[in-house]
């Protein structure tokens, strides 16, 4: 009857692992992936704003 308990514990050791990890890391994940597009979306821009000598383009 005591084997039983230790795999009980465990079972509920690895869900709470499990809701830590939907609960923080995913949400983490994803707002780092945001943060990066919008970050590569932003320097895309500023790219395209000059020329290859370094000038401001006019129009």
């Amino acid at each position: 009857m005591n084997n039983i308990w230790k795999y009980v514990l465990g079972f509920f050791i690895a869900l709470l692992l499990f809701a830590v990890f939907i609960h923080v890391i995913l949400p983490l994940v994803f707002i780092l992936a945001i943060i990066g597009g919008i970050y590569y979306l932003y320097k895309k821009h500023q790219k395209g704003r000059y020329t290859p000598e370094g000038r401001k383009k006019v129009n």
